[in-house]
């Protein structure tokens, strides 16, 4: 696993606890809020909250996709390095030497 790899899991392991215990703490408050009505200021930071937390979501789940086309195109660059390409000139120079 290469540095920038395990660079990107950390942050997306970070994104995602941080997300889990956001909306942990978004469901304590909301299940234990007694509305006022219209004009409640907490149901506006609950609404403020849960658009925080879909936004997240969606980070979270951008961030996992591009980690999966980063570890896709890894793997296929290692395995075209591995292949020999050979070319005329190249064996004309190997033939050479």
């Amino acid at each position: 696993m290469t540095k920038r790899l395990r660079i990107a899991a950390g942050a997306f392991v970070l994104i995602f606890t941080l997300l889990i215990f956001g909306a942990a703490a978004y469901e304590a408050v909301c299940c234990c809020h007694e509305c006022e009505g219209e004009g409640c200021r907490i149901c506006e930071q609950l609404e403020n909250c849960e658009r925080l937390l879909t936004a997240g979501a969606v980070c979270a789940s951008a961030a996992a996709v591009i980690a999966v086309f980063f570890a896709a195109f890894e793997r296929i660059k290692e395995e075209r390095a591995s292949e020999r390409n050979d070319t005329l000139f190249t064996l004309r120079v190997l033939l050479l030497s």
